[in-house]
């Protein structure tokens, strides 16, 4: 069972190792911890959807819609944010959405992108969900990687999918063989 810890500031994190605080999840890269985003971080969430993506941008509402819903993910750093998700559900649905997921341009490279995933998927394994869906810009080949090593599969693709004319690779995780 995931448990959920408080630091210093009162932000809750989620705690992968079953004990509590920040996990030292790999130590050559030092700590990397998840927690729900609160409306203090919308700043720090546009400004990352702005470096990460150069269309079809989450608003502002739509972050506060997600972030009271409970949706967003914040992961930490040494203290510092590197990186952020979204993770949509139906209540009742055993699949959930990876609607987006974006690590600071500075930690990219460091292994913190596919850290984070890592927490996401092992969440929603724990929230009883057995399939993780997204969609990817076919240009994205950082990203294509990134899924593909967590195990994803490519489903099919949605040409011309994103505002600027990119098709989308739709991708799909079976829960039930995540490791």
């Amino acid at each position: 069972m995931r448990l959920l810890a408080t630091n210093s500031t009162g932000v809750s994190l989620m705690n992968f190792s079953g004990g509590s605080g920040k996990e030292d999840a790999d130590e050559a890269s030092g700590l990397l911890g998840m927690r729900r985003a609160e409306l203090a971080d919308l700043g720090f969430l546009c400004d990352l959807e702005q470096q990460a993506f150069t269309s079809d941008l989450i608003s502002s509402r739509s972050w506060r819609r997600f972030i009271t819903l409970g949706r967003v993910f914040v992961c930490e750093a040494a203290a510092a944010r590197c990186a952020a998700a979204v993770l949509l559900t139906r209540k009742g649905s055993a699949k959930s959405r990876l609607y987006s997921f974006a690590v600071d341009p500075a930690m990219r490279g460091k292994g913190v992108g596919y850290r984070c995933l890592r927490q996401l998927l092992i969440l929603e394994l724990n929230s009883g969900r057995t399939v993780v869906k997204l969609e990817v810009s076919e240009r994205n080949s950082a990203a294509l990687a990134l899924y593909r090593k967590a195990g994803f599969k490519e489903v099919d693709r949605r040409e011309g999918y994103y505002q600027d004319g990119t098709s989308a690779i739709r991708m799909s995780l079976d829960l039930s063989c995540f490791s």
